[in-house]
C-alpha cells in the first residue's frame, strides 16, 4: 500500500528518542507531501520511524492526542 508519508532512511533506533511529542508529530507531517496527516497516520509514522513506541500501548498515543489537541501550531482539518 502507498504511504502518505516519506520514510527517512533506515535503520530506526528501537531506544526512546530524546525529542518531545510535538516534534516527532512535526516529523511525521513534514514527512507528508500534503503536510496532513490523519491521527492514525501519525501513530504509524511513529512506530515505524520511532519502534520504541508500539501499537498496543496506549500511554505514548494518549499524549500524542493531547499534544495535537492543546498545540497551537497543529490545527484540526477537514477530511
Amino acid at each position: 500500500p502507498q504511504l502518505p508519508f516519506v520514510l527517512p532512511p533506515g535503520p530506526y533506533s528501537p531506544h526512546k528518542p530524546d525529542a518531545p511529542y510535538a516534534a516527532l508529530i512535526g516529523r511525521a507531517i513534514l514527512a507528508s507531501p500534503s503536510h496532513r496527516l490523519t491521527l492514525q497516520e501519525i501513530y504509524d509514522y511513529i512506530t515505524t520511524v520511532y519502534p520504541y513506541f508500539t501499537r498496543h500501548e496506549q500511554t505514548w498515543q494518549n499524549s500524542i492526542r493531547h499534544v495535537l489537541s492543546t498545540t497551537v501550531v497543529f490545527r484540526k482539518v477537514q477530511r
